[in-house]
């Protein structure tokens, strides 16, 4: 995998070079519109949700989907940011937080942590922390943010020095001081060994360590690392948990999970099919003992694994792949354990029409319903391929439906994040594009009702 970075004054690119099977060579080109600002926050409350005041809302076109979506927030691409690609998270108070890979500033560098805080006339967006593009990171893109006491936790995949002008990475925390977030930067990639483009987010467990991957770095094959940061008087220290080599995958680029004691993940390459893989560290003594879990890339299998995996209460993981199925546009699986095994059952193949195609990110659950996205398909919108939709699907497979068409207008297109499940089932997330800015949109925030 290779990405490179574009710097501009009036304009920001991201080129995302995938592997060749993997469709995505994904150029954005957001032009930043400004806006006036109210406060300190450039404030537009754009979205209502029921038992909110129906004043300003974006509701989407009426479509066949069975759910109801409202747009919560329009990026503008100025001091608001622009083009969110990761999940969103929730704290207590409804109140939503997420990153912006471009915008923040007022030159529209380099990125930004936004919270969209909840009242009755709909949401106020405003900047918890924007990126400086320097030692402090930049461009923060596919980490989903973890809220853990109070502070929140991220990467971003460039900045903070090393690797040439780009920089290799960084992981930070933002903490709050007088109504105010400040960032400290708890680790700075190298390259090399230590790793780079750290592009999941982290988790954190109880007693403060927080474990993440980068996509590169970890020795000769470039494969990526599984990393944790141990804190120790103020600081962190890295240990590095597993180095890719390529047979046991490659890539890790989603999110990992922290469950029962073990660290869970996915590789978008690599593994025996190199199709990519589903792995898992678990301890052992004081360290962790790796093991692929399955590897893709079989007949009719799925392929690409981007967004990392979730967990049932009985040990069942489910996940996407962007790629491969009978009809080579992406799949829903299981991971049923068996003793010290696992079995692997698509629960769905994207057809690539109506019901989607690529879906790039992972699963929410909540019960016995399995929750996603993908960046294309659900019509012949935004140049052909679909717009995106925003789908449910029971975790047996035997019930699957489409809850959201996006149409590329107001509505939003290609989400490039999942979603996630709030009070009364409300399902949250963003699109990279569409929203209210012009050309192709500088993205939203919205919400479904399934």
């Amino acid at each position: 995998m290779n990405r490179s970075f574009c710097h501009l004054c009036s304009q920001r690119t991201l080129v995302m070079a995938m592997p060749a099977r993997s469709l995505l060579v994904l150029a954005m080109t957001a032009t930043f519109l400004f806006v006036e600002s109210r406060g300190t926050g450039a404030e537009r409350r754009l979205g209502v949700l029921p038992g909110q005041s129906v004043r300003n809302a974006l509701t989407a076109p009426k479509t066949k989907a069975s759910g109801s979506e409202v747009v919560l927030y329009a990026f503008t691409g100025a001091q608001d940011g622009g083009s969110p690609w990761s999940d969103v998270v929730l704290d207590p108070t409804n109140a939503i937080y997420g990153t912006t890979q471009s915008g923040g500033m007022s030159s529209g560098c380099c990125g930004k942590v936004f919270k969209l805080t909840p009242s009755a006339s709909g949401y106020s967006e405003t900047t918890a922390y924007a990126f400086q593009s320097g030692m402090d990171g930049s461009s923060p893109a596919f980490e989903a943010l973890q809220l853990k006491g109070g502070s929140i936790y991220g990467t971003t995949p460039v900045g903070g020095g090393g690797c040439g002008s780009d920089g290799c990475g960084t992981v930070f925390r933002l903490d709050v001081a007088r109504s105010k977030y400040h960032e400290t930067v708890l680790y700075r990639f190298k390259g090399g060994d230590d790793g780079q483009r750290p592009f999941g987010g982290v988790v954190v467990g109880n007693n403060g360590v927080i474990f993440g991957a980068t996509v590169q770095g970890g020795g000769t094959c470039d494969c990526g690392t599984v990393y944790e940061l141990k804190p120790s008087k103020g600081a962190y220290t890295e240990v590095q948990l597993h180095r890719f080599v390529g047979t046991d995958g490659s890539s890790p680029i989603g999110t990992l999970l922290l469950a029962g004691g073990s660290i869970f993940g996915t590789t978008d390459s690599g593994g025996t099919g190199q199709g990519g893989t589903v792995f898992e560290l678990s301890p052992k003594g004081k360290s962790y003992a790796f093991a692929v879990l399955w590897s893709f890339g079989g007949p009719n299998d799925g392929d690409a694994p981007l967004g990392g995996v979730v967990r049932s209460p009985n040990g069942v993981l489910y996940g996407t792949t962007e790629d491969g199925g009978a009809s080579g546009q992406g799949t829903v699986f299981s991971l049923q354990p068996s003793g010290n095994t696992y079995t692997e059952k698509t629960l769905h193949v994207f057809s690539g029409a109506e019901d989607g195609n690529g879906p790039y990110a992972g699963l929410s659950v909540r019960g016995n319903m399995l929750y996603g996205t993908t960046q294309y398909g659900g019509g012949s919108g935004c140049g052909g391929p679909g717009c995106g939709i925003v789908f449910k699907i029971t975790t047996t497979g035997t019930r699957y439906s489409v809850l959201h068409v996006f149409q590329g207008g107001s509505d939003g297109a290609t989400p490039e994040a999942g979603v996630i499940a709030g009070k009364n089932s409300i399902l949250y997330g963003t699109t990279v594009a569409g929203g209210a800015c012009g050309g192709a949109g500088c993205g939203t925030v919205f919400a479904v009702t399934p």
